[in-house]
């Protein structure tokens, strides 16, 4: 996956960046990073399949809870209006969302599979503005070439910790203590040549 940032003589609040970026989804999607809407390039069959997992076991394992896994729905920050992404994989709990929502803003986990093209983003820029999100408990790094994952994980209202935890192996767990869930590495990466590593 890669990303390619729009020329804009003015940087855009997210309001804006929904109306503008509403009927140009039939070629590309974008993204509001800083305020400049930046075109997402398609991922490719390893990118789709691992995220096709991490969504596939969340939402069978989240079934009749108020918790939801979601792909394809803009995630928004509440604390900076020029922040606006897709994360590869997100969970949001609470009150259903009506049929018409085009956005949310109180993710409780988000996930992001490493590219070359995006690792700046998701490791740098995105990590920070994840962060700073009042309802993020947890950020999920997934390597797309070895069985790893960083976890940044805090508690309710504690600060992040200084650095990762790095999960790996095909024995491997991550536990996602707001959900009440674990899920096995190994069946993240199902069906990929990762996985024979």
């Amino acid at each position: 996956m890669s990303v390619t940032a729009e020329q804009h003589d003015e940087t855009m609040r997210a309001d804006d960046f929904i109306a503008w970026a509403a009927g140009r989804f039939e070629d590309t999607r974008y993204e509001l990073l800083d305020g400049m809407p930046v075109a997402m390039a398609g991922g490719t069959s390893l990118h789709e399949t691992i995220a096709g997992n991490i969504f596939g076991e969340l939402f069978q394992k989240l079934r009749g809870s108020p918790c939801r896994a979601y792909r394809d729905l803009l995630l928004r920050s509440p604390v900076n209006d020029r922040f606006a992404v897709y994360p590869d994989v997100y969970v949001r709990c609470g009150p259903p969302l009506s049929d018409e929502a085009l956005s949310v803003d109180d993710a409780s986990i988000v996930i992001e599979i490493l590219s070359p093209s995006t690792m700046h983003l998701d490791r740098g820029y995105k990590l920070q503005e994840y962060r700073r999100m009042p309802s993020i408990r947890q950020y999920l790094i997934v390597h797309s070439r070895e069985l790893r994952i960083e976890n940044w994980q805090r508690a309710t209202e504690e600060p992040w910790p200084a650095e990762p935890e790095i999960l790996a192996g095909r024995a491997g767990l991550v536990t996602l203590p707001s959900l009440g869930l674990s899920l096995a590495l190994a069946d993240l990466y199902a069906g990929t040549g990762t996985a024979t590593l």
